[in-house]
């Protein structure tokens, strides 16, 4: 008994040392906010400025009514920006903080564009409209798949291209010409018919045929729903039929008739692959298809030169390539890779269908 009431009364003794400390610190706080308050009140009635407010500035672009002209601390343009590898993305460095050009103010109502996905029976009537809100230029798509087996530009699609160039031209509105290889329809391609042995699951790596001869390994494969030819591709068939691929597949399929797509040239790629694989024969197969390619829109170039009036001095709608330093029958190839797609190969494990 005499334990737990010693224990008790040092309890109590805790508790009220809690509440006394408690009540000094709140003292010393109250007493401390008070100070501060008189001095800030004192300090305002001696006209004694606040040094940890800073000046009020002017809104940008005003003038502060004071200030005649400044100096900048070295050149606003630094060559140094220009160090910036392709395909890296810097925090620090700006290409467009590597040169200045001082262009009068009236060229920027000659840069507005727009991306034409219109179709073709709607021209007419959207061209001049684009050009009353002061559009001046058009961005027009003459991907790949304008071009056959043959590697020649289906005659239905050349015209109907040209006819496009002659709305632009009617309205003072120039084209820029991009060349696209997107996964849809990444280049020439055809269908194949073949019978299905089993039933194919999302996620399986190989399917069996009743019939693989007419397989190209590398560049055939079945149409995935996303809007994707040729993937996964095939990278190896077996003596009875079954088809390695180099993807999962993504979609299910019956036994039965099935459809394959074979592509005409392999997806760009390097001379050879990290496992050492020497795939240089297809990549030089495919560049010297795209250089076909490039050949025929380059033919369109020259009649959009011809009914623009190209001068010397003018640009002609860019050529947007990834193949550099390529310019066939003087097309005006551009380099950089905005807005152009490229398919892409690799070993089993990569996804190697086509990507934009």
């Amino acid at each position: 008994m005499k334990t737990s009431a010693m224990i008790r009364q040092t309890m109590l003794v805790r508790v009220q040392s809690v509440r006394i400390h408690g009540f000094l610190v709140a003292v010393v706080t109250c007493v401390a906010l008070l100070v501060a308050a008189s001095v800030a009140k004192a300090d305002d009635a001696a006209g004694v400025p606040d040094v940890k407010k800073p000046p009020s500035l002017p809104a940008v672009g005003e003038w502060d009514g004071v200030t005649a002209q400044a100096t900048l601390e070295g050149p606003y343009e630094d060559p140094k920006h220009y160090n910036v590898p392709f395909g890296i993305i810097s925090y620090f460095n700006h290409p467009w903080r590597g040169y200045m050009d001082t262009w009068p103010a009236s060229r920027y109502l000659d840069i507005v564009g727009a991306n034409w996905n219109v179709d073709a029976k709607y021209a007419e009537v959207m061209v001049p409209i684009l050009r009353e809100c002061g559009f001046r230029g058009l961005r027009v798509e003459i991907g790949w798949c304008n071009v056959g087996w043959d590697d020649k530009m289906d005659p239905g699609h050349r015209k109907r291209f040209q006819d496009q160039l002659n709305i632009f031209k009617a309205h003072g509105i120039r084209p820029l010409i991009l060349l696209n290889a997107h996964h849809g329809v990444p280049c020439p391609m055809r269908d194949i018919n073949v019978e299905l042995l089993a039933d194919v699951a999302p996620g399986d790596r190989s399917f069996k045929l009743k019939d693989a001869s007419q397989i190209r390994v590398g560049y055939t494969g079945p149409a995935d729903s996303r809007y994707i030819a040729a993937f996964p591709l095939i990278t190896k068939v077996d003596k009875d039929g079954t088809c390695h691929l180099s993807a999962p597949m993504h979609d299910a399929a019956k036994a039965g008739p099935w459809r394959l797509t074979e592509l005409k040239y392999q997806p760009l790629q390097g001379m050879k692959l990290k496992d050492g694989t020497d795939t240089s024969v297809a990549a030089k197969e495919t560049i010297e298809g795209w250089k076909k390619y490039i050949a025929e829109v380059g033919d369109l170039a020259r009649y959009a030169g011809s009914v623009f009036g190209h001068r010397r001095g003018q640009p002609l709608g860019v050529l947007r390539c990834p193949v550099r330093d390529h310019d066939p029958g003087g097309t005006g190839t551009g380099g950089g890779g905005h807005g152009q797609a490229a398919h892409r190969s690799g070993p089993e494990d990569q996804d190697a269908g086509a990507g934009e």
